[in-house]
C-alpha cells in the first residue's frame, strides 16, 4: 500500500464528517427559518448556526476533499471500494446540502420582500401620522404681507 493514501483516506474520513456536520447545521437553519412569520425568527441563533457552518466550510477548504483529493490520479486509480463508497456518499450529503440551502435562499428572499414592504408601510403610516398631528399646528405656519 503507498503512504500518500493514507492520509488521503484519513482527510476523506475527516472531510465526509464535515459534510455530515455541515447537513446538520443545514437543517436546523432550515427548521429555524420555517416559522410561519419572519419576525418571529430567532436571529440570533440563526446567525450563531451561520458563523459554525462558515467554521465547517473553512476545515472543509483545509482538508482540500473537493480538489485535492478527488483531483489526485494515483489516489483515485487505487482507492479500494469503501473510498469509493466513502465518496459516493459525500456528494450524496453535498446535494441534500445543496437542496436544502435553495429552499432556505428562496425562503430568505421571500422573507426579505415581505419585511421590506413591512418596513414601506411602517414609513408610510409614519409620514401620514405626522401629517395628521400637525394639521393643527400652527407653530411652522409664517404669512408675510408684502403690501407694505
Amino acid at each position: 500500500m503507498n503512504r500518500d493514501i493514507v492520509p488521503a483516506r484519513e482527510g476523506l474520513l475527516k472531510a465526509k464528517q464535515l459534510y455530515e456536520d455541515l447537513l446538520l447545521i443545514s437543517i436546523r437553519l432550515k427548521q429555524l427559518m420555517d416559522a410561519e412569520d419572519e419576525e418571529s425568527w430567532p436571529l440570533e441563533s440563526i446567525m450563531e448556526l451561520q458563523d459554525k457552518r462558515q467554521e465547517i466550510m473553512q476545515q472543509i477548504d483545509e482538508v482540500e476533499l473537493v480538489e485535492g483529493l478527488y483531483s489526485d490520479q494515483r489516489y483515485n486509480s487505487q482507492a479500494d471500494n469503501d473510498d469509493k463508497e466513502t465518496m459516493a456518499q459525500i456528494r450524496k450529503i453535498i446535494l441534500e446540502i445543496q437542496a436544502i440551502e435553495l429552499s432556505c435562499q428562496a425562503r430568505l428572499e421571500e422573507a426579505k420582500r415581505i419585511i421590506k414592504d413591512k418596513i414601506t408601510r411602517v414609513r408610510e403610516n409614519k409620514k401620514a401620522q405626522i401629517a395628521y398631528n400637525h394639521m393643527n399646528s400652527y407653530e411652522s405656519a409664517w404669512f408675510f404681507d408684502k403690501k407694505s
